[in-house]
């Protein structure tokens, strides 16, 4: 199942704030949802009643994984200033 499923994530850098995932800009310009299902070619939201609770927990897992590349990332940054 997971590999039929393609999961997407707004990522920005701002000065002084460093790398985030931008939830806020990913509602606003992913309307159909974050996930694309290459079996149904369509997008879907993780936390859609028909996706299943799997699917909701993959998506988090990924989010937690970004989440702590962005942190190393934020934590390089503000050791080389």
């Amino acid at each position: 199942m997971s590999e039929d499923l393609e999961f997407h994530y707004v990522v920005s850098y701002r000065e002084g704030y460093g790398w985030q995932i931008a939830v806020d800009v990913e509602d606003a310009v992913m309307t159909d949802g974050t996930i694309y299902d290459w079996d149904t070619n369509s997008w879907i939201f993780p936390s859609g009643l028909d996706v299943g609770k799997e699917v909701e927990e993959l998506d988090l897992s990924h989010y937690i994984k970004l989440k702590s590349v962005l942190d190393l990332l934020n934590k390089e940054e503000t050791q080389k200033d």
